[in-house]
């Protein structure tokens, strides 16, 4: 299926200053909560949408921040984390309480989101709740929630396919941050930055959805 590479006007301004896991099981291109009988993935490769030379020129430092949809794409698999059987859900991690006005932490298994003052203008009780099948897909909630400020996501992937540490990596595989978009009924790729020294991704968020961490074949 080809790659199509929609300008989300609404993402660009929170996502282009975006900062910036063992094998790979194919996921669902359906919603996230549709269950999977797909069987463990075979290859990491993932192909790149080309941009037309054009699209650059027009759209110059935007560029960056175009999202890719990805129809059939490959989340990582948490070594460490429980998997259960039968129908595709996401499983609590914590419910925290977070006041506006505030820098705050909130962890839950290897997601953390950071709050800043401007980000809140009521005081929210935040949810982490990772995927039942193992793979690195969360649902952050109140679902929708829009900030006034981006936090800042950071995925830690240490022990999983990404880490050149453990044994289950797997050479030259790329991480991929990916949004689910309800309306699109897709994957899209979303703006992230790479640190492999502290074996994590980094990201800015400007709203709660559901979330997923991929692996791509590096090019």
């Amino acid at each position: 299926m080809p790659n199509r590479t929609p300008v989300r006007s609404m993402l660009v301004a929170a996502l282009a200053t975006a900062l910036a896991v063992g094998g790979c099981s194919r996921a669902l291109s359906t919603a996230p909560a549709t269950p999977s009988n797909a069987g463990p993935a075979t290859s990491l490769l993932a192909k790149r949408g080309a941009q037309p030379a054009s699209a650059a020129r027009i759209l110059g430092p935007v560029v960056a921040a175009v999202q890719r949809i990805v129809s059939d794409p490959l989340f990582v698999l948490d070594p460490g984390a429980p998997v259960v059987t039968g129908a595709l859900e996401f499983l609590p991690l914590v419910d925290q309480l977070v006041q506006p006005g505030t820098e705050a932490t909130v962890k839950g298994g290897r997601w953390t989101l950071q709050f800043h003052a401007g980000s809140l203008s009521a005081a929210t009780p935040v949810s982490v709740s990772e995927a039942s099948d193992g793979t690195m897909r969360v649902q952050f909630g109140p679902d929708g929630t829009q900030f006034g400020t981006a936090i800042d996501l950071t995925i830690d992937y240490s022990g999983t396919s990404l880490d050149p540490t453990s044994p289950n990596y797997q050479r030259g595989t790329l991480p991929q941050f990916l949004y689910y978009d309800p309306s699109l009924g897709e994957w899209v790729e979303t703006p992230s930055v790479n640190d492999p020294t502290q074996k994590c991704v980094h990201a800015k968020l400007q709203h709660f959805s559901t979330y997923g961490l991929g692996g791509k074949a590096g090019w």
